[in-house]
């Protein structure tokens, strides 16, 4: 299974909103995306895109390598490129790890990593569209990557990101995901004052996918789970709007 290509570093675009000069990173950073494949996610995405899953609507604008479009580009376009790891988890009535943490650039052969989205496996996987929304399931599996990525050796800081895409309630769910998500920022919020660091190690973050074309997501929960409901909560109308929220999570200081 080829979970990642690898390439040359994509060509650059003027007028990024955070491009600027290269420098070198002073901490590391992982955003773990926790994608919703229950049944509604097979639902056409928006009245302007007909024909178009939610699902394939997401990818679109997470993975595509059209200059300006996908999130994964403008990381890799921007100023702190050097930074960035992702990793990709699916959550439906089960949690998969599609794609384990990584990082996007490969200092010894000094290439890229995209995430292969378009193999056969990993297909499988994102476009399962089972019964059941286990986003507690999904947060526990998160917070298990995000800590064992924090506690491999390292020279710099790191940080994580834990964003929940969902369209709809928690469903044969294997955890309630609020009390995992309190729990989660209780200890994170612990190690900050502990560490005496500018930010938490980790946050968690939830977007309601597909809000103003159904009312299926269960905005209370999601905002309830996030760190902070006012700074790391959306309801994007679209997919340029999931994607700026998804970098803003990122790029600036908790």
């Amino acid at each position: 299974m080829a979970i990642y290509v690898e390439g040359p570093a994509p060509a650059s675009e003027s007028g990024l909103e955070w491009q600027e000069v290269e420098t070198p990173p002073d901490f590391e950073e992982l955003l773990v995306l926790c994608l919703d494949t229950s049944l509604s996610m097979k639902n056409d995405q928006y009245r302007e895109h007909p024909g178009i899953s939610r699902t394939e609507y997401l990818i679109q604008h997470l993975f595509a390598e059209k200059q300006g479009e996908g999130l994964y580009y403008r990381l890799m376009t921007s100023a702190a490129r050097r930074r960035f790891w992702t990793a990709v988890l699916t959550f439906s009535d089960r949690v998969d790890l599609v794609f384990p943490p990584m990082k996007l650039f490969d200092e010894a052969t000094d290439s890229y990593r995209w995430p292969n989205a378009k193999d056969e496996s990993t297909q499988q996987l994102l476009f399962a569209h089972r019964m059941g929304t286990a986003i507690g399931g999904a947060l526990v599996k998160a917070e298990e990557i995000a800590k064992g990525w924090i506690g491999e050796a390292t020279t710099l800081p790191r940080m994580v990101t834990i964003a929940v895409i969902s369209d709809g309630k928690p469903h044969l769910d294997t955890a309630d995901a609020v009390a995992v998500a309190r729990r989660i920022n209780t200890e994170a919020a612990g190690e900050r004052t502990r560490l005496h660091l500018s930010r938490q190690p980790i946050v968690i973050a939830a977007a309601a996918y597909g809000h103003g074309d159904s009312d299926q997501a269960d905005w209370l929960t999601l905002k309830r789970i996030t760190t902070d409901p006012v700074r790391f909560y959306a309801e994007p109308e679209n997919g340029r709007q999931l994607r700026k929220f998804l970098e803003s999570t990122m790029l600036t200081e908790r």
